[in-house]
């Protein structure tokens, strides 16, 4: 074709807010009001001299053409995209927080008859009032997709996605499931350090849930975090990210090979990262050096506890927790100290966070 010729859309995202009940590890204040409410709260992380700064600023969206731009949307929606369109996705944020989410699932409650793939990320743990309300919608579709996000199990999981109750979200998977009208669900799988060292526990509950409802219900994708890279596997001693891939192979041999649910491209997912956990020792060319990864990991962990009630240490087992430990706090040059143990950062940190706390936040 001519660089010229009108081309139609076949697939179309769109997040209409930042709106979002969790505030993951990994995501920032320009993904999630929750994280906003952090850096207002009890300020900029501080430390963190890497090759990202997203935990310094308060980042918001500029929202001040949002209203036209979501009209110009929704007047494109009725008059052009819905008859072109294979594939809209909603993202956010955390899309049933936002108003205009649900407009347009107003708008299809009385167009059912419409083609259009409808997919949905959602971290499912909303209110119950709020999922039941989506698990009803999702009966007004001809096909809808259900993306939810998760990389770890149980307390691990808790700890990396802020916010989030394990049970609360396998059982709201299971809710849509057996309530909804769910055509597939996808599992994105954000992979970081952490989740590494209970991902395998992770992928035998996602090999359940295949059992119990089909093949493609959950599909796993394993993407492999590269920013903030002081979060990156790669930023794992050499010694650790070995046996955490020794433990990946021998699930993949054990388990994901042996199992007639498991895709191809999951294999080739988990095939994947365990070539880049025994070869990857940096993610890019504009990587910061191991060591000052290493000094941003335990810098942000250690605000991270504070800020969140979170523990590292108690969370995470005992070689990852002792590499923690080993590595060298860094102290605000402002702060007068005479050592870099633990507590001495600890207290300096709550001392931030108090100044910097506003009571009517």
């Amino acid at each position: 074709m001519d660089w010229q010729d009108k081309v139609n859309l076949k697939t179309l995202e769109i997040a209409f807010d930042q709106n979002c009940n969790l505030a993951c590890s990994y995501c920032s204040p320009t993904c999630s009001t929750m994280w906003q409410n952090d850096i207002r709260k009890n300020g900029a992380y501080q430390n963190l001299v890497s090759d990202n700064a997203q935990y310094q600023q308060n980042s918001t969206w500029d929202m001040s053409y949002g209203k036209h731009i979501f009209n110009a949307f929704f007047k494109s929606w009725e008059s052009d995209l819905q008859y072109t369109l294979e594939e809209l996705r909603v993202s956010g944020g955390e899309p049933p927080l936002a108003k205009n989410f649900w407009r347009l699932l107003d708008w299809w409650q009385s167009n059912k008859d419409c083609n259009v793939r409808l997919s949905v990320t959602s971290n499912l743990g909303l209110e119950p009032e709020l999922i039941q309300k989506l698990v009803d919608a999702t009966h007004s579709f001809k096909h809808f997709n259900l993306y939810t996000s998760n990389e770890s199990f149980g307390a691990q999981a808790e700890y990396i996605r802020d916010g989030l109750v394990w049970d609360t979200w396998l059982g709201n998977i299971h809710k849509f499931l057996q309530e909804g009208n769910v055509r597939e669900l996808h599992m994105l799988m954000t992979i970081n350090a952490l989740c590494l060292f209970s991902i395998t526990d992770f992928m035998d509950e996602m090999i359940r849930l295949k059992e119990t409802y089909g093949q493609f219900v959950p599909i796993m994708s394993l993407d492999i975090l590269s920013m903030p890279s002081f979060q990156s596997p790669a930023s794992l001693p050499t010694d650790i990210k070995e046996q955490l891939a020794d433990n990946l192979e021998n699930w993949l041999e054990n388990v994901g090979k042996k199992h007639e649910l498991f895709l191809d491209r999951e294999h080739d997912g988990v095939n994947k990262l365990i070539n880049y956990l025994r070869e990857v020792q940096v993610e890019h060319q504009h990587t910061s050096s191991i060591e000052t990864r290493e000094r941003d990991f335990k810098s942000f962990y250690t605000q991270y506890d504070i800020r969140r009630n979170k523990s590292f240490e108690n969370t995470f087992p005992e070689n990852v927790v002792n590499w923690y430990k080993s590595i060298p706090s860094q102290v605000q040059k402002s702060v007068d100290v005479k050592s870099h143990d633990l507590e001495t950062v600890r207290a300096s940190m709550i001392n931030n966070i108090t100044r910097n706390y506003q009571p009517e936040d």
